[in-house]
């Protein structure tokens, strides 16, 4: 399998930039000592091959496990960015789960506002079925009520 390499904004060849730029960081970021050593470009470009080995058999063993503030101040280049690469996996690991989390989640809550809406439906066609009875047995009630109350007259007419 052949990787077709990106270049960087130098024009250099790498997925990373190249460690000569990582080196030129200013002394003061550091505290007046430089973390880093110069290389030439032979070394770096073999730094940069071992590098990209390393990150395939990274992404091949899932081996992303993460590295302590102390451990990165000591690490070479390489292997500060080879961290770095390590943490951008994690995120992008973490950013799938959550988006599948969300997603999973909304499907969930979709289904509840289905079940919920066929209940309120439901619910809303009883309440029209008796509506209508409550209608109708108020009309039978009112003539059972005259009917009664035609029946008190006539008896008190008849006594």
């Amino acid at each position: 399998m052949e990787l077709e390499e990106p270049t960087s904004m130098d024009g250099t060849q790498g997925v990373f930039p190249a460690i000569s730029e990582v080196t030129n960081r200013s002394d003061e970021d550091h505290g007046g000592r430089s973390r880093f050593k110069f290389r030439s470009g032979r070394e770096e470009a073999l730094d940069e091959v071992e590098l990209e080995r390393k990150r395939l058999e990274i992404e091949l063993s899932g081996d992303i496990a993460g590295t302590t503030s102390a451990k990165s101040k000591k690490m070479s280049a390489s292997e500060h960015s080879l961290m770095l690469f390590k943490r951008k996996l994690r995120n992008r690991q973490s950013a799938s789960k959550s988006r599948r989390k969300h997603q999973a989640m909304m499907r969930s809550v979709q289904q509840d506002v289905d079940q919920l809406s066929t209940q309120y439906e439901s619910v809303l066609r009883k309440c029209e079925e008796f509506k209508a009875l409550n209608a109708q047995l108020n009309v039978e009630n009112m003539t059972l009520h005259n009917e009664g109350v035609l029946l008190r007259t006539q008896l008190a007419q008849m006594m």
